[in-house]
């Protein structure tokens, strides 16, 4: 019995290869002359911070954190209708958790706004005045996006330079904030959203 089911799985095996040569044979036949599969191969002649720690053979790997491998997005949404706030309020929109890299944003109005500005930054959870765990950064209203007229109803980037901190990684829970002149916003509504990796 056992040498019967032996052929059986010799002659199934056989038939996959033939099958499989017969594939590449159709591949090579619809390809343009002269393509060669690996000459096509893109050659790494240097890798980046975290494509040394990947490539790394096991004696030097250095695991990376999941906010810069493999981790997952997550997102926190915010809406504001603006009244008649006096210029320079600041809003808490969100909240971004400690260990959080900040990967994007975005923020749009209902309508564009005029002449008053929006800007969108960071505080301290806490109310210490300081963004970081060591107290040495202090908040910062146009963390993510300088304060400037919008002038369309698109989506507006956040964080989309290393200048307004694409990539920015969290040492301890913050605030999402907004501050404007929006007495000439009076009820409009702007909505958006922040994404980061946590885990």
């Amino acid at each position: 019995m056992k040498n019967i089911d032996n052929i059986k799985f010799a002659r199934q095996f056989a038939k996959q290869l033939r099958a499989a040569h017969r594939r590449v044979a159709a591949y090579r036949a619809d390809a343009p002359p002269g393509f060669d599969p690996q000459a096509a191969a893109t050659v790494l002649t240097g890798y980046g911070v975290e494509g040394t720690v990947i490539s790394s053979t096991p004696s030097t790997y250095a695991p990376l954190k999941p906010d810069q491998f493999m981790g997952r997005l997550r997102i926190a949404t915010f809406s504001k209708l603006w009244a008649t706030e006096a210029a320079g309020t600041n809003i808490g929109l969100t909240v971004i958790p400690k260990g959080a890299r900040v990967i994007s944003g975005m923020v749009q109005v209902s309508s564009t706004t005029g002449s008053a500005t929006i800007a969108i930054g960071v505080a301290g959870y806490d109310g210490s005045g300081f963004i970081d765990s060591a107290n040495s950064v202090s908040d910062n209203t146009g963390f993510f996006l300088a304060a400037q007229t919008i002038t369309t109803t698109a989506q507006v980037p956040l964080a989309a330079t290393i200048a307004i901190n694409s990539l920015y990684e969290t040492s301890k829970q913050l605030w999402l904030t907004a501050t404007t002149a929006a007495a000439a916003m009076a009820g409009q509504t702007m909505t958006g959203w922040i994404v980061y990796v946590l885990d």
